[in-house]
């Protein structure tokens, strides 16, 4: 990225380039979950057939709105395509999901909205758009992956205690401390985000 996107290197750190994807207005924007990761999906299944132990999911609804926010849509879909993914998903069906995305939410919005504005107003222009925004944006899902991935990846009997011996006058303002152990899991997982980033233009 260079000085003059969101997540260039104009900012002086990386949490406040943070900070201003997260607060910056973009065409694409609309309140979001703000966390919207695997771990806030509840499912329902059901049954296939006979057999008792195949189930497949029928329903699903977002839990967990304490982060909830104006801002791009592409921001929360990045952080499940590149936190909720393995390298070899995303290189398979990456562009398939971008494009079943897209093709159902401007299906709703056809449906619900009187006036699309013309930058956005065709499936063909909604998807171009999204893909700029997702270019722009999303790069915020690697500043999440540096949370949800070594805490994802860690095993519970590894895992710190966030709160013990916490302090209120040992927290500073700016980004949060988090105490994982690295494992080679994490390292995979954060290797090919960056990677898969790269390749895509969003670093």
């Amino acid at each position: 990225a260079n000085s003059n996107t969101p997540g260039g290197a104009g900012s002086s750190t990386f949490f406040s380039q943070m900070v201003h994807l997260v607060s910056a207005e973009s065409t694409l924007s609309a309140i979001c979950h703000g966390d919207c990761w695997v771990n806030n999906f509840l499912y329902r299944y059901e049954c296939t057939g006979d057999n008792t132990e195949q189930k497949r999911a029928v329903d699903v609804c977002l839990v967990d709105f304490q982060l909830i926010r104006y801002s791009s849509i592409a921001l929360d879909i990045a952080n499940l395509l590149f936190c909720c993914t393995t390298k070899a998903m995303r290189d398979e069906h990456l562009n398939g999901f971008i494009k079943l995305y897209t093709s159902e939410l401007f299906g709703w919005l056809k449906l619900l909205c009187t006036n699309i504005p013309e930058v956005c107003d065709t499936t063909e222009k909604f998807a171009k758009l999204f893909r700029v925004e997702l270019k722009e944006y999303g790069c915020f899902a690697l500043g999440l992956a540096m949370d949800i991935i070594p805490m994802s990846t860690c095993s519970s009997e590894n895992a710190p205690d966030m709160y013990l011996n916490m302090h209120p006058d040992d927290i500073e303002a700016g980004a949060p401390i988090l105490n994982f152990p690295p494992n080679d899991l994490c390292r995979e997982k954060m290797s090919d985000i960056v990677i898969d980033m790269v390749d895509r233009g969003m670093l």
